[in-house]
């Protein structure tokens, strides 16, 4: 009985690896440098410049356009409203804050650059805190008042 099992898993195993072996090498799509004069944006990729990296070159293909970033991270929220503490926390350490006023009921008031106000609740006393000084010198202006 035994037998059959170890023959049955050694025909499986063999399956397995021949057609592991046997699968087609991906094929990559040439890449072509394009000149690129500076103050000039990049030409718009081709189709197929999408493909990976050619081995041989190790050439990428020319950056994608990007679109121009918001002038604040989080242009959903509005004065006043209420955040995640991990959206807080990603306020901070990305130096949107310029004030913060805490209290003992664990309430955390973000007041932003842009000028707008974010409530959120901290996990425990003072971990506003913590992470101010976790984000270093891009936070070392921000004003601190506590209740």
């Amino acid at each position: 009985m035994k037998s059959i099992w170890l023959v049955t898993l050694l025909l499986i195993f063999t399956t397995l690896f021949s057609a592991c072996q046997t699968a087609p090498a991906p094929q990559t799509a040439e890449v072509t440098a394009q000149p690129v004069v500076e103050g000039e944006a990049y030409p718009a990729p081709q189709a197929e410049s999408l493909a990976q990296v050619e081995p041989e070159t190790g050439a990428y293909p020319p950056p994608l356009d990007t679109p121009v970033p918001p002038a604040f991270l989080y242009p959903a929220y509005q004065d006043n409203d209420e955040v995640e503490w991990w959206h807080a926390q990603a306020m901070i350490m990305n130096g949107e804050v310029e004030r913060v006023v805490q209290t003992h009921a664990l309430k955390v008031t973000l007041l932003l650059k842009d000028g707008r106000a974010l409530v959120t609740v901290e996990p425990e006393i003072d971990e506003v805190l913590e992470v101010i000084k976790l984000c270093g010198e891009k936070c070392v202006d921000i004003v601190v008042a506590t209740e």
